[in-house]
């Protein structure tokens, strides 16, 4: 199998997956996929999206004075007010970005 149908056939398998509500150990013992491969095709695959292509969910804050939590992948926890989030977020989605 050469690049693109890899790529091809794994995108479509974590879609699918995405789509399933099963865990993903659960989805490649369905599916008889390689757990590892799977894992590696998702890591792989979630770093190509670009990060205006990845789904946004609007908030709605009824308090002036609220924070946001915020969970990085390296599990570091953030609480910023939000009034400080419109400084604060350009710099981690960089910082994340660059990390990758």
């Amino acid at each position: 199998m050469t690049h693109e149908p890899k790529h091809t056939f794994w995108a479509q398998q974590i879609e699918a997956w995405e789509h399933s509500q099963l865990g993903q150990q659960e989805f490649c013992r369905q599916h008889s996929l390689s757990y590892p491969q799977f894992c590696y095709w998702r890591k792989r695959l979630k770093r190509q999206t670009p990060v205006s292509d990845r789904k946004l969910i609007p908030v709605m804050l009824s308090n002036d004075n609220a924070s946001v939590c915020i969970y990085l992948p390296s599990g570091i926890r953030l609480d910023v007010p939000t009034c400080g989030l419109a400084v604060v977020l350009p710099l981690i989605c960089r910082t994340v970005r660059e990390l990758t």
